[in-house]
């Protein structure tokens, strides 16, 4: 934490698995929070207890809840062992208490929300959702189907449902002034809304007849009446904490300014060749740039995604001996080479910017 979190502006405990499942959750957060870097927390919102938001709230730059459906019976089909009305009043009651909280120490709220087969025909659902529970942001992705018995999952088996349903979502959010951001539609594909619901090698088999028609209004999970007091008492406490927290010493403001400064002209050389290539438009991944994945073994990966090589250790190395390492440079020239790591493979993160700002983007 010392070395990489002075220059880190957040920092997230886990991308695979539950983070407020970690027995020292507390322990860490308060020792990673005090170097100034902000949390950036992914949870399924199982265990977002009135004490345990109190103590989240204050150092968290974004609070991403991940929900798979937006109707019970997708959601607790998709996400086993969780009750949707419990998550969603969780919801409810981050987002309040938040609201009741100055701009600047209330955290980003989203959902993510990962699109399948199942779930496709709840986009529009889950606009309203979010509308309703106070979330002003959705993230979508298409799933990655690992294996057989969900292949039919996978969303490029949908695309005429995916494009029809795309529309409709987008068509809410804009109603709504719900941040809507979904994968491009599938080109060439006319949009369907019709066919049937669930089927083989699908994480939900079979709906109830006329299940999307005699669905409950979303509101009815705001309509708590202990949701106001516990938001109230959750914005007194963060309140009360954050007149006792004291910036950094002006020194090791300027140390870490410093340190900073020094990463930041760090400039490898196939991002230069990438830069220098003539096209007007160059690869770019947010994540190999920007952050660094360290797991509980130690060992360092680019990213999250399944199938990333190990590119160092944290426990032999210094991180910054890993960032400037043999193999992580191997890794970025591969990137931006023809013939990149199979991870990096059509990868929906991977983005495309123009060539004259790729340099600044890095920096920045």
């Amino acid at each position: 934490m010392a070395e990489t979190l002075p220059t880190a502006e957040e920092f997230t405990f886990s991308l695979s698995g539950e983070p407020l499942a970690t027995l020292n959750f507390d322990s860490l957060l308060e020792q990673a929070s005090q170097y100034g870097a902000k949390l950036d927390l992914i949870t399924n919102g199982t265990t977002l207890s009135k004490r345990r938001l109190a103590i989240l709230i204050p150092h968290a730059r974004r609070v991403q809840i991940s929900v798979d459906g937006a109707t019970k019976l997708t959601f607790e089909a998709i996400r086993l062992g969780a009750k949707f009305e419990h998550v969603m009043r969780n919801v409810r009651v981050l987002t309040r208490a938040s609201e009741l909280l100055p701009e600047h120490i209330r955290p980003r709220v989203s959902f993510s929300y990962t699109i399948m087969g199942s779930n496709i025909r709840e986009l529009p659902i889950l606009v309203r959702l979010a509308h309703d529970l106070g979330v002003p942001t959705i993230n979508c992705h298409f799933i990655t189907v690992l294996y057989d018995y969900v292949k039919n999952e996978a969303v490029d088996r949908h695309k005429a449902l995916y494009n029809a349903y795309r529309r409709i979502a987008i068509k809410a959010a804009t109603t709504l002034g719900i941040q809507l951001n979904l994968p491009p539609p599938f080109p060439g594909v006319d949009a369907c809304a019709e066919g049937p619901l669930g089927g083989e090698n699908m994480i939900v088999g079979e709906f109830p007849r006329n299940y999307y028609e005699t669905l409950p209004s979303t509101g009815e999970f705001v309509e708590d009446a202990n949701i106001e007091p516990d938001a109230q008492e959750i914005a007194a406490t963060v309140m009360g904490r954050a007149l006792q927290v004291s910036s950094p010493p002006e020194r090791e403001i300027q140390e870490v300014e410093q340190r900073w400064a020094t990463l930041r002209k760090f400039f490898h050389a196939p991002i230069a060749e990438a830069a220098d290539n003539g096209k007007e438009m160059v690869k770019y991944c947010h994540y190999l740039h920007k952050c660094i994945y360290i797991h509980a073994s130690g060992d360092v990966g680019p990213c999250c995604i399944v199938g990333a090589p190990t590119l160092g250790n944290a426990n032999t190395q210094s991180v910054r001996e890993i960032w400037n390492g043999e193999a992580y440079n191997d890794f970025r020239s591969r990137f931006y080479s023809d013939d990149p790591y199979d991870c990096c493979k059509g990868c929906t993160y991977i983005t495309y910017i123009p060539r004259s700002v790729l340099a600044g983007e890095i920096a920045a």
